[in-house]
């Protein structure tokens, strides 16, 4: 088994804190933002932001209106708001 050096993506990314549970995973960004990547199949995906309430509780409100989204789908969503507008949704 080889393993690769870290890529350009995990040594500039902007995350602060990830929370990873069985079906889901929070992400914190530097900016503040909030991010979830639920699983809810073998390949079916949704990506929605949080909000911080003024209490320091988090806010996921998971109102899906697009359909699922494939991992690939996934990925590529998760390198736009962490890379491409630095969480901004």
């Amino acid at each position: 088994m080889t393993i690769s050096p870290p890529t350009r993506d995990r040594l500039e990314a902007p995350i602060v804190d990830l929370f990873l549970w069985p079906d889901s995973v929070q992400i914190e960004l530097k900016s503040g933002a909030l991010w979830m990547v639920e699983r809810l199949a073998a390949n079916a995906y949704h990506v929605f932001p949080g909000h911080g309430r003024e209490d320091g509780d988090v806010a996921w409100p998971n109102i899906w209106v697009a359909p699922d989204m494939t991992l690939d789908e996934t990925v590529g969503q998760i390198r736009r708001q962490v890379f491409e507008n630095d969480g901004a949704e």
